[in-house]
């Protein structure tokens, strides 16, 4: 993968679906399109890259929510719904 060295767009959930995650899966999985990925297999081999390589060039982490996070935070908004 070739180094960043500026960046000159906005990163959105769009854009860096396109320009990050598919070039990662398509190297890693050699799959092209995110809707061939087997569900949390293959979503965590590209999420793995994908963040140690945001780690190493920009010193960033993004937590990958768990399983027992998305239900807590269903939980809570349902709870806050009421």
């Amino acid at each position: 993968m070739e180094h960043i060295h500026k960046v000159e767009i906005t990163p959105t959930m769009s854009n860096v679906k396109e320009i990050i995650w598919k070039e990662i899966q398509k190297v890693v999985l050699g799959k092209a399109s995110t809707t061939e990925l087997s569900k949390q297999e293959d979503i965590d081999a590209v999420y793995d890259v994908m963040n140690k390589w945001l780690g190493q060039e920009f010193g960033l982490h993004i937590p990958f929510p768990c399983d027992e996070e998305k239900q807590f935070n269903k939980l809570s908004y349902s709870e806050y719904k009421k």
